[in-house]
């Protein structure tokens, strides 16, 4: 009788247990002596998939890249925790996963010799990187406001008094009037970076309202068209008659996808290619998002620059502000969504964009 009664707690305290970790949201895998899965929860069936398919062999190199590039190995004794990557479509940007390894004391091989524990800090990760630039944007906004509103009175009156001049020119001084139109050239130059500060400082508040994003691009890619032309650079465009409905601002997403459309033609050469994919996918555990990349063939972004691409005044253009894309970024923030860039897997330059789709009576 206490034979099974012990036998009958067992199976309860499995019961248990099995309940447990198919309740939590990390993922536990668990591997044999044989570096078999015999165990995995739903979590992680939810995060790798078949990737780590039950009864098959666990490696880390077959699905994960170390955060410092190093190869991970089970049964080591020099780590606990680690950063790993896991990389899943090719125009998605890697996962962020804290791996934690335990080893059990096992009397075969057949029993289980490690529990691994994933957490998915992917979208963590993001929000306290987003956090961290708007706390330094703040106060950079502010300020740009009050440098904008102090300089935009006397660059009036500089380009005033200058047009007041060249009206006073007589025809014997054309080589003045050289000088006088490159001043109103700078002002004018001047003004549209004063223009630029306030829409960095002060953005509008986005007026959200339910439209095709396909259809919303076609006014967008009428102007990028004639630029490319001009470059014979080439354009891989979307069907316009496909449907991707978005909750979103039509005139700041228009004034996000032209920034990021011209940007890429600039940094082509002749007969190199330009292109935008627009379609549906999900971030997170499945949260989902209207998910938009603008590429091009172009040289792309020395690594050395690439953490500095949306900081404010930050360009590699001779004539740039550097506040197109720090705008870009804060548009889309005000949307809810998230640009990250990437090199391209052929070369050039990628910028991923997620937005809100359109509600409906699911979501």
């Amino acid at each position: 009788m206490a034979h099974a009664n012990a036998i009958h707690r067992l199976q309860k305290l499995g019961e248990l247990n099995r309940t447990v970790f198919d309740s939590i949201r990390a993922a536990v895998p668990a591997i044999d002596g044989f570096g078999t899965i015999n165990y995995r929860n739903p979590s992680a069936l939810e995060l790798f998939g078949e990737r780590l398919p039950l009864g098959g062999p666990f490696r880390f190199g077959d699905s994960f890249m170390a955060g410092d590039g190093e190869e991970l190995e089970l049964g080591e004794d020099d780590w606990i925790q680690r950063e790993i990557q896991l990389y899943e479509e090719e125009d998605r940007p890697p996962r962020e996963l804290l791996v934690s390894s335990t080893r059990l004391f096992q009397r075969h091989p057949q029993e289980v010799e490690f529990v691994l524990v994933f957490e998915d800090v992917t979208e963590y990760k993001r929000l306290t990187a987003e956090l961290r630039r708007a706390e330094r944007l703040a106060g950079l906004g502010e300020l740009s406001a009050g440098v904008a509103h102090e300089i935009r009175n006397p660059l009036a009156g500089i380009s005033m008094i200058t047009q007041l001049l060249g009206d006073k020119l007589g025809e014997e001084d054309k080589d003045l009037q050289g000088y006088v139109d490159r001043i109103l050239g700078e002002t004018e130059r001047l003004n549209r970076i004063v223009q630029s500060l306030l829409e960095f400082s002060r953005p509008s508040e986005p007026m959200m309202t339910v439209f095709n994003l396909y259809q919303e691009m076609g006014s967008v890619i009428d102007l990028v068209r004639s630029m490319a032309e001009k470059k014979n650079v080439y354009l891989e465009l979307p069907d316009s008659g496909q449907e991707i409905m978005v909750w979103a601002d039509r005139g700041q997403l228009q004034q996000v996808f032209l920034n990021l459309l011209r940007n890429a033609v600039e940094a082509c050469e002749e007969g190199q290619t330009v292109g935008l994919r627009i379609g549906s996918g999900t971030v997170g555990r499945g949260r989902k998002r209207v998910i938009a990349t603008v590429w091009d063939r172009g040289p792309g972004v020395p690594p050395e620059f690439e953490e500095r691409l949306f900081n404010p005044f930050f360009t590699t253009k001779a004539e740039g502000t550097g506040l197109g894309l720090a705008i870009c970024l804060k548009i889309v923030q005000e949307h809810g969504g998230s640009i990250t860039y990437r090199s391209g897997t052929e070369g050039g330059s990628e910028f991923i964009i997620d937005l809100q789709p359109a509600p409906t009576s699911s979501n």
